[in-house]
């Protein structure tokens, strides 16, 4: 997979700004939409996750973030997923083996499915909304937002 590793100029900030503005218009329902290309006319049918991908890719752009776009199905190494959930590579060496995240090892390496990852991080994400809940939840009743 080839990937765009070149930052965002100030111009492209400005295009992807309109772009975005104008595919928002062009799909008010967020479904698919056809968009002409110029010189011969032809049109392009976008579907509607296509379209809400990119709507995220011109939105980071217009932002100035770098963009990366994975395949679900891509292996990672052990320190890309680390900077994905942001710890440390030697903790996610650890969640690994600890069976965790599932991972295959290609060698002496540790690969770790991006599908997987991000499964496991909104089941963490799920984890920790509960428990701020129920500190909130339990704060409220102890009164401690009382002035």
């Amino acid at each position: 997979m080839e990937a765009l590793l070149e930052k965002t100029t100030k111009a492209d900030q400005q295009i992807a700004k309109e772009s975005v503005e104008k595919l928002k218009k062009a799909s008010k329902d967020g479904k698919s939409i056809q968009i002409g290309v110029k010189p011969n006319h032809q049109s392009l049918h976008i579907p509607e996750k296509a379209m809400k991908l990119l709507i995220a890719i011109l939105n980071n752009m217009a932002d100035g973030k770098d963009t990366a776009v994975l395949s679900a199905d891509t292996y990672i190494s052990t320190q890309e997923a680390a900077d994905y959930l942001k710890v440390s590579r030697p903790h996610l060496v650890d969640m690994l083996e600890a069976g965790d995240i599932p991972f295959v090892k290609v060698g002496t390496h540790r690969r770790v499915k991006f599908s997987d990852l991000v499964a496991f991080d909104k089941k963490l994400y799920k984890s920790r909304m509960k428990g701020l809940k129920f500190l909130a939840k339990q704060a409220q009743e102890l009164g401690l937002y009382d002035v």
